[in-house]
């Protein structure tokens, strides 16, 4: 399908006209032509000025595209008046993002949350139709093509509550799975940051997995979870979804279960495409800064792993580090597809995460005492074991939620347990 790319800047020196264009052929599109306008206030009838809607109109007539899409989000009433006069449809960022999503949506999750997104997204433009054939401007006012679309818009509030019920429960438990995992012993670390900077590949590279891994912006949309150890501590590490620049709010809050995942963690690992110009980085993680400070995770422990530093010479790293200093912390370069560099990730990671205690566990020696030491090993970080007098001393680290668990087992056994500190 072809498109004719419409970008609204507020200064020359804004121009995102790469990630628009990404955008646009990671929905499948084949770009025609961009048509760009610098406007600080957008018109409130068809965003562009009305000089600049008139060459739009010539430029569709000329290039004769499918579909006109705007970097921008549009009111409803601003894409009806433009549709009116362009005769084709035209569709801003927001609906832009949630055709990518639909078209690598895999998991029922993801279905649920995007088709939440398009219906919540959809609601203010039938309204909008509504008034529009109040006013006589939409043929079938009294008609039934009014009735239509108020029954229409009464299913969709329906869909909607379903929808967010079925999330709900999704939601509940994902919640219950995490307190189990805490309870054996694990930390819990996200990753985060812009689309296509290298988390998946990432994931893949700590936990030996084979999660989908591409060039291409949003190729995760669920949660991917994988066991890993960081210099020798346990943790669950969660890939989620990738951020871009002004991340519409409706898709946030869409996938608020999935987001979760970072607000949750013990740790973020914030992975940054350093391979990039130092602006261009600059600008992804300041947009990763402001999605983690609005889902409540700014806060957070977090290390920046510059990743791609294959690409890269060393005084070339050197100087990214000496400049994004103010903008994030711990940053620690890496390659996640040759390995460079991951042990000091992990080193770092460890230091960060929340400190375990120190455990002394004493129990007879019993037919299934290999049982119990196994349930250590596989839960804790066993640092010694003596055995004497037909018993079994065991020390090891643990995360504090999990000493009530150790306590229950280790005495069930007829053992005795002790946190030294």
């Amino acid at each position: 399908m072809k498109a004719l790319l419409v970008e609204v800047v507020k200064s020359i020196d804004d121009n995102r006209t790469k990630e628009f264009i990404e955008l646009a052929k990671a929905a499948g599109y084949e770009i025609v032509g961009i048509f760009r306008q610098l406007r600080r206030i957008p018109d409130p009838a068809y965003y562009l000025g009305k000089g600049k809607v008139k060459e739009l109109v010539e430029m569709v007539e000329a290039l004769k595209p499918d579909k006109i899409i705007f970097n921008k989000e549009l009111r409803p009433n601003q894409a009806i008046n433009l549709e009116n006069l362009t005769k084709i449809e035209v569709v801003d960022r927001i609906q832009l993002i949630l055709e990518i999503f639909t078209k690598r949506a895999g998991t029922k999750e993801a279905k649920l949350q995007i088709e939440l997104a398009q219906l919540r997204y959809l609601l203010p433009k039938l309204k909008m139709y509504v008034k529009y054939a109040k006013r006589e401007e939409f043929p079938g006012f009294h008609g039934p093509g009014y009735y239509q679309t108020a029954k229409y818009e009464r299913m969709i509030r329906k869909r909607i509550a379903k929808i967010e019920r079925e999330l709900e429960k999704i939601r509940y438990e994902r919640e219950e799975r995490r307190k189990i995992r805490r309870e054996l012993g694990f930390s819990l670390v996200a990753l985060a940051g812009y689309s296509n900077a290298g988390k998946s590949t990432l994931l893949n590279r700590l936990t030996k997995s084979n999660v989908p891994a591409d060039d291409k912006l949003f190729t995760t949309l669920g949660t991917y979870t994988r066991f890993a150890q960081f210099n020798g501590r346990k943790v669950l590490l969660s890939d989620t979804i990738g951020f871009i620049e002004d991340l519409p709010h409706l898709v946030i809050e869409a996938f608020k279960s999935t987001l979760e995942e970072i607000t949750l963690a013990d740790l973020i690992i914030l992975v940054v495409d350093a391979s990039e110009p130092i602006q261009e980085i600059i600008r992804k993680i300041s947009t990763a800064n402001k999605v983690l400070e609005e889902v409540g995770a700014a806060e957070k422990s977090i290390i920046t792993a510059l990743n791609k530093i294959d690409k890269l010479s060393s005084k070339e790293i050197k100087e990214i580090l000496s400049k994004i200093e103010e903008y994030t912390p711990n940053p620690v370069p890496i390659s996640a597809l040759y390995g460079y560099n991951l042990d000091k990730l992990c080193i770092k990671a460890e230091q960060l995460l929340p400190k375990c205690i120190q455990i002394r566990a004493c129990f007879p020696l019993k037919p299934d005492t290999n049982l119990l030491v196994s349930h250590i090993y596989n839960r804790g970080n066993v640092k010694h074991i003596t055995y004497f007098n037909n018993k079994i001393e065991v020390r090891f680290e643990a995360l504090p939620q999990s000493s009530e668990y150790f306590r229950r087992i280790i005495e069930n056994a007829g053992g005795t347990i002790e946190i030294i500190h």
